[in-house]
């Protein structure tokens, strides 16, 4: 939850609730920034510079998008998976435990990205599930 002080002494009522707006619309944006500069710190912490974190496929259903990983090795290749998890500050330590998962056995035991993901979510599918499915969020993984 954000908490914030404005002086609306003397204001008249609509700009009054527009500033009430506004500055509550500022902390929400502040602390969406914060977990995903968070989430891209610890990825690059524990794993380097060649790793990045966002979020893509933005829809109507799933307006935040989801998580895609990327690696950009220092040959200047690149190589991205999709995580079918919605990006969200709820999902932040769902995002970075499978995050981890898929660099440390990319890096650890040489798989693709692919074999990798199957490997984190076939360990973790009823896991993931289950958590997913308490926070209210439907989709299956």
């Amino acid at each position: 939850m954000s908490k914030f002080c404005i002086d609306l002494e003397g204001v008249a009522m609509p700009d009054a609730i527009a500033a009430v707006v506004e500055a509550w619309y500022d902390a929400q944006n502040t602390e969406f920034f914060d977990w995903v500069a968070d989430l891209r710190m610890q990825i690059k912490r524990e794993f380097g510079r060649g790793w990045t974190i966002d979020a893509v496929q933005k829809t109507k259903l799933i307006p935040h998008g989801l998580c895609r990983l990327t690696k950009k090795p220092s040959n200047g290749s690149r190589t991205s998976i999709v995580l079918q998890i919605e990006w969200l500050p709820k999902n932040a330590k769902l995002i970075f435990r499978i995050a981890s998962r898929i660099c440390r056995d990319h890096i650890e035991l040489d798989l693709t990205f692919a074999e990798c993901l199957d490997r984190a979510f076939g360990m973790e599918t009823e896991t993931i599930n289950i958590e997913l499915k308490r926070r209210g969020i439907m989709r299956a993984i």
